[in-house]
């Protein structure tokens, strides 16, 4: 009678040598396969950040029973932008055969160019291709912020003289398009050119 735990996916043949009083051994084999476990993920709690401000995950963390398995993380931030690669930091709870398993951490950032509600997916991968995900996703609340205007320095001129003057802004939301408006302080209102760059 024994038991063991594997670290690791595989086929294993496990040998059983019987040996009597007289060192005669009797011998036999049989050949078990481990099937190998998808890693179980908690990317933690939806957030609410404004635009520019970086969203970081709190950590997400994983477990995995195969102690041997090593992991990679791709996430999803559900903006339309490529998913990106995130850095993952593991370790055993215990030697390779240790029921206690892998634990691990993932840690990534991103920035939204625009406000919104957000699904963020994680896929964590172990080396055996055992891939978590589909239930690993948090949702990101964006919220705008208002452009932050700059009028320029006072200015004098004549009657009759035709005032020019160029103003700026700047937006954290880089996906953001802009109008403008300026009213002239006699009660006359007009539309202003706007010229943007992200």
């Amino acid at each position: 009678l024994g038991s063991h735990v594997y670290a690791d996916a595989g086929s294993y043949t496990v040998t059983i040598n019987v040996i009597d009083d007289d060192d005669a051994v009797g011998t036999d084999a049989f050949v078990v396969t481990v099937n190998n476990a998808a890693p179980v993920v908690n990317i933690g709690p939806d957030q609410a950040v404004l635009e520019g401000q970086e969203v970081s995950l709190a950590p997400a963390t994983f477990f995995d029973p195969g102690t041997l398995d090593t992991h990679s993380a791709t996430i999803d931030w559900g903006d339309g932008s490529d998913p990106e690669d995130a850095t993952v930091t593991e370790s055993p709870f215990g030697p390779p055969g240790s029921t206690l398993g892998m634990a691990g951490t993932i840690n990534a950032s991103h920035v939204y160019a625009d406000n919104g509600l957000y699904t963020v997916t994680l896929t964590v991968t172990d080396d055996d291709s055992a891939a978590a995900t589909g239930s690993f996703t948090m949702e990101v609340t964006v919220d705008n912020v208002a452009p932050v205007a700059e009028a320029g320095e006072a200015l004098v001129v004549d009657e009759g003289q035709v005032l020019e003057f160029v103003g700026s802004f700047t937006d954290a939301g880089t996906a953001d398009s802009h109008t403008a408006t300026v009213a002239w302080g006699d009660g006359s209102v007009a539309t202003g050119e706007v010229t943007e760059e992200p």
